[in-house]
């Protein structure tokens, strides 16, 4: 499920082919509107983009996943990672406009390179991205009771809920 609140307005999303959903992200945008696309670049690996917010205008992106953990030895893992490292995009450049506004070039080996290499945050700039997260755990039989978090964290055991607050930097 993706969701935004725009400048104090819900805004639902809606599972489209991705040239559908980039057309009417860029008509709506075209037109002054307010809006929001998610893509899924690569198994888990998702681009977000807001525009036409208003000077002052806060952006809330809600992105709902669903699916199972691995279980070892009694316990689950999830880790959350919040920005793609730089990596390595082998081949030769490929000519001609780019599929995203990434650092890299997309190539012959990876004709996505340019969305799945994020630009970078220039170094002593601040961060502009504040980030919750609420995770719900159905322990289907392991124990919830031991929630933990590597992050400032407060953990709501009876409903088995762990939020990571908003102190939590985007680079972790």
């Amino acid at each position: 499920r993706f969701s935004a609140t725009l400048g104090g307005r819900l805004v639902e999303g809606v599972l489209q082919e991705r040239s559908q959903a980039r057309q009417a992200y860029d008509g709506a945008i075209a037109l002054g509107h307010r809006a929001a696309i998610a893509e899924e670049d690569r198994s888990g690996v998702f681009t977000t983009r807001v525009g036409n917010l208003l000077p002052g205008e806060q952006a809330v992106v809600e992105l709902v996943l669903t699916g199972p953990l691995a279980v070892e030895q009694g316990e689950a893992t999830y880790r959350f990672p919040l920005v793609v490292a730089p990596r390595y995009e082998p081949g030769a450049a490929l000519p001609g406009t780019q599929t995203g506004d990434g650092t890299a070039l997309d190539t012959d080996s990876a004709p996505d390179a340019s969305r799945i290499t994020p630009p970078v945050l220039v170094p002593g700039q601040p961060n502009p991205v504040a980030l919750s997260l609420v995770a719900t755990v159905r322990g289907a039989g392991l124990d919830t009771t031991g929630l933990r978090a590597s992050t400032p964290s407060s953990s709501t055991r009876a409903r088995a809920t762990l939020r990571a607050g908003t102190t939590a930097r985007a680079a972790r």
